[in-house]
């Protein structure tokens, strides 16, 4: 016992132990977007981090010891900064030490102050050790039971398998905010009747008065994809709790368990993780996986609080063409992704789920396909109707020649649903049209045997999966009940 106690008091376990609780902590909070290897990137990366800060520290003290709290107080700063912060703003939002203006001078002086002291003290540090390294290991103590808790076996659907059915492959293309024909005649007074016509000639039935029922993505694709109403969620795009649960539902969903208990494999060439696969897609429009635990560290919540003055204040037009581009970049991704798949002549079966943030603002390129000047991207320009507007037509070329790539390289005729996630929103606050129209969506589907009797006029998108496990896998789903949720921001 001796030699065991020795070891506690002198090394300095707590470093490694540190990050491992951050991590493990993290993980057990977002089981539901947090894989099993983004825990193990992540762990590697703090652990990786801590090392060399630690180097770094004996480059200053000669000593382990020293070397060994200097990486602590730097990692343990960096680690642990989100919840700090986030307590002085409970306390209230406008409370002085919560400021960053205040925070920031205070917390180098703190960790000047720190170093200087490390450098002159000839402390042991004995007790310190034996303290932190016990706190540490019974921190990861109490994780212990939620982390093996929280791991979920994989979805089962509940549906009988379809041992007789035909099995295409299934493409799900979602074009984020696309509205239906009714809505854009009717609030953006636009025809988009040459597109819907193109579709029809390639076989594709036009769902007339489709509609979500949520006006918010995260919500509008995990009602889709859970094939159901969402329980437990408040009703606020901007409440962590509510994304959260979203990005559970749509990570594991009954939709994507059928098609993998009927032998599919899973494609994710979306924004979301899918599966329990992470998107290869990062956007900013919500976080998930790794971003999700990274988002409590210092640096990331200085990127994120702070990181807009570099926009805003220095006008540094990197950082501005960085920003205004970064959902091109994400777009860009998504489509190679889809193009790698459609190039794929596979053996198994495949559900391909492609989220496009397009004709969704930014409006990136106008109808004929020229990309927009960075000048052009000024506040308030995502009420530029014109702009959806040309940035959709855009689009149409751009799906039309998707289909029909899938179409050339398919092995046999394929299931495509090309639908919008919602409809348009960006109306100016001082023009709110009836709200009715948040929810249009398009909704254009292809079945290679042109049964589509399930999928009726002023089909819910709650239904649309329902509609299609009944009509090409041999299901007997009920319909449920339409009804509309407004969520707010």
């Amino acid at each position: 016992m001796a030699p065991f106690l020795k070891k506690i008091q002198s090394q300095p376990f707590f470093l490694a132990l540190m990050a491992l609780f951050f991590v493990a902590h993290g993980y057990n909070q977002n089981h539901a977007s947090v894989t099993a290897m983004d825990f193990a990137v992540l762990l590697g990366e703090y652990w990786m981090g801590t090392i060399l800060v630690f180097l770094f520290g004996l480059l200053i003290y000669s000593k382990m010891v020293k070397a060994a709290l200097f990486a602590f107080g730097l990692m343990f700063l960096e680690l642990f900064f989100g919840p700090f912060h986030d307590g002085l703003k409970k306390i209230s939002p406008t409370f002085f030490l919560a400021k960053y203006s205040v925070l920031l001078p205070l917390l180098l002086l703190l960790t000047v102050v720190f170093v200087w002291w490390l450098k002159k003290t000839h402390n042991s540090f004995h007790r310190l050790f034996a303290y932190l390294n016990g706190c540490f290991l019974l921190l990861l103590l109490i994780e212990v039971p939620s982390f093996f808790s929280g791991s979920q076996a994989p979805p089962k659907s509940g549906l009988p398998a379809c041992t007789t059915c035909r099995k295409p492959d299934v493409y799900l293309i979602i074009a984020d905010s696309y509205s239906d024909s009714l809505a854009l005649a009717d609030a953006l007074h636009f025809n988009n009747g040459a597109f819907l016509s193109q579709l029809r000639n390639r076989g594709f039935h036009v769902v007339e008065g489709s509609h979500s029922n949520y006006n918010y993505t995260p919500f509008a694709m995990s009602s889709l994809l859970q094939m159901n109403y969402l329980p437990g969620v408040r009703g606020y795009n901007s409440d962590k709790h509510d994304r959260d649960l979203c990005a559970g539902y749509i990570n594991r969903n009954p939709v994507v368990a059928f098609f993998r208990e009927n032998g599919y494999a899973i494609k994710n060439a979306s924004i979301f993780n899918l599966a329990d696969e992470p998107t290869q897609a990062r956007q900013n429009y919500l976080l998930l996986g790794k971003d999700l635990v990274r988002s409590q560290t210092f640096l990331q919540r200085l990127q994120r609080d702070l990181g807009y003055h570099l926009v805003t204040t220095l006008n540094l037009q990197s950082a501005i063409a960085s920003y205004t581009f970064y959902t091109k970049k994400c777009n860009d991704k998504v489509l190679g992704l889809l193009r790698d798949e459609i190039g794929q002549r596979s053996q198994q079966p495949r559900f391909i789920y492609t989220h496009l943030l397009l004709p969704h603002y930014p409006y990136y390129y106008d109808q004929n396909g020229r990309e927009r000047p960075l000048s052009y991207f000024k506040a308030g320009y995502e009420f530029d109707q014109q702009a959806y507007l040309e940035y959709l037509q855009y689009g149409n070329g751009l799906f039309l020649r998707l289909i029909d790539a899938i179409f050339k390289n398919a092995t046999q005729p394929p299931i495509i649903l090309l639908m919008g996630d919602h409809g348009f929103r960006e109306f100016h606050p001082s023009r709110l049209p009836d709200p009715k129209y948040y929810y249009m969506n398009l909704n254009a589907v292809y079945l290679p045997d042109g049964n589509y009797q399930q999928f009726y006029k002023d089909l819910p998108a709650v239904n649309q999966f329902r509609a299609l496990l009944n009509s090409a896998f041999g299901q007997h789903l009920p319909m449920l009940k339409d009804s509309a949720v407004l969520i707010q921001e």
